[in-house]
């Protein structure tokens, strides 16, 4: 109920219905209601950050059990670095193609414009690759795709021991529609 005065002091009452509300208000109070509503939830890992939802890119592919040969198998040969940029040049990953040796490991480090992340296509990948490479790759966030990284100098390590040799398409899941993709060639 509103009560509204007037000049001789009298109260007048009246009931206020949908189509009396400012619509402006309404739009207000649901997105007030809405940003409450978000908040809370687990503090993400230092490492790591809040999780995106999965891409509708990402293929499903179930996670191996442990102990099958999907579970993951530690960098027996050199960690190269690929660094992640967005910034004037582009969205882009540096190198955008390397070649490495089955074993090696390959270091993300977030340089700027985050947030970034790795993710494969399971159809872009050699077969029988998907299983192994899940199970290389620490903290993701669906299905062959990593942690979304959004602090400076974060990194993202996966260890390609155990993989099949054949070329590894991958991406970044926010920056896929600005061309953010790599390509790595593993051999024997």
């Amino acid at each position: 109920m509103l009560r509204l005065g007037n000049s001789n002091n009298r109260v007048k009452t009246r009931m206020l219905t949908k189509s009396s509300m400012d619509p402006r208000l309404t739009v207000v109070a649901l997105t007030v209601a809405a940003l409450v509503g978000c908040g809370g939830g687990e503090k993400p890992k230092p490492e790591s950050t809040a999780a995106a939802p999965p891409s509708a890119a990402a293929p499903a592919v179930p996670a191996p059990a442990a102990g099958a040969p999907g579970a993951a198998q530690a960098i027996t040969g050199k960690t190269w670095d690929v660094k992640m940029y967005a910034d004037e040049k582009g969205s882009r990953f540096d190198p955008v193609s390397i070649t490495i040796k089955r074993g090696d490991g390959i270091r993300w480090t977030l340089v700027n414009g985050p947030p970034h992340n790795v993710a494969f296509w399971n159809d872009s990948i050699p077969s029988g690759a998907a299983s192994v490479l899940q199970g290389n790759m620490p903290d993701q966030v669906g299905p062959l795709s990593g942690t979304m990284m959004t602090n400076p100098n974060q990194t993202y390590t996966i260890s390609f021991a155990g993989v099949p040799a054949g070329t590894y398409h991958y991406y970044c899941v926010p920056h896929l529609a600005l061309g953010m993709k790599g390509v790595i060639t593993v051999q024997q």
